[in-house]
């Protein structure tokens, strides 16, 4: 949660809605969703600048969307 909201906070993200509830969401979601694998390849590829497998980021897309819209 702390990660998330400093993220925010840092790089003066502004969203439509609550920010809590965005990472409420987020920190859910992740957890839910995507495998200690999948959170090491997302972070490797991520730190490398490259492109995320579609599959993976078709799940990152879904999981941003759904609690974009949470948190209005």
């Amino acid at each position: 949660m702390e990660i998330c909201s400093g993220f925010l906070d840092q790089n003066g993200l502004q969203i439509s809605g609550d920010a809590k509830r965005l990472c409420t969401c987020l920190v859910r979601e992740v957890k839910g969703k995507l495998s200690e694998d999948e959170m090491r390849v997302y972070d490797r590829l991520n730190q490398a600048g490259r492109p995320l497998p579609d599959a993976l980021q078709s799940k990152i897309t879904g999981i941003a969307v759904q609690c974009l819209t949470e948190a209005r």
